[in-house]
């Protein structure tokens, strides 16, 4: 992480977790902001995030691939990085495949 850069935590953690010093210590010194995420629940009842989500999945009530906008191969992360920074065009989701390749050139 760069100087000053920030870093923002998102997941659900299966038990405790432990910071060690020096990664304390590396924080401190580079003064980065650590900010947190809440993403879902998950308790693992019927009721939580991921299960509502997984049973609108089931009934098709959701569509994920329809939410891909833009995929690239790994030469055009770059690419997509800046399609979504600057806005250059419409994006829901840029996917970068690495193993995409037919012809891309990056834009100029």
């Amino acid at each position: 992480m760069r100087p000053m850069g920030r870093v923002v935590l998102v997941g659900n953690p299966f038990s405790d977790m432990t910071l060690e010093k020096d990664i304390y210590w590396k924080i401190l010194r580079n003064q980065l902001t650590v900010t947190g995420t809440w993403n879902s629940s998950f308790t693992g009842k019927a009721e939580d995030d991921w299960h509502y989500v997984l049973d609108r999945l089931e009934q098709g009530a959701v569509r994920p691939a329809e939410l891909i906008t833009h995929r690239l191969p790994l030469a055009g992360l770059l690419d997509g990085l800046i399609i979504m920074k600057e806005k250059k065009e419409d994006c829901c989701k840029i996917v970068v495949c690495p193993e995409a390749h037919s012809g891309y050139r990056a834009a100029e």
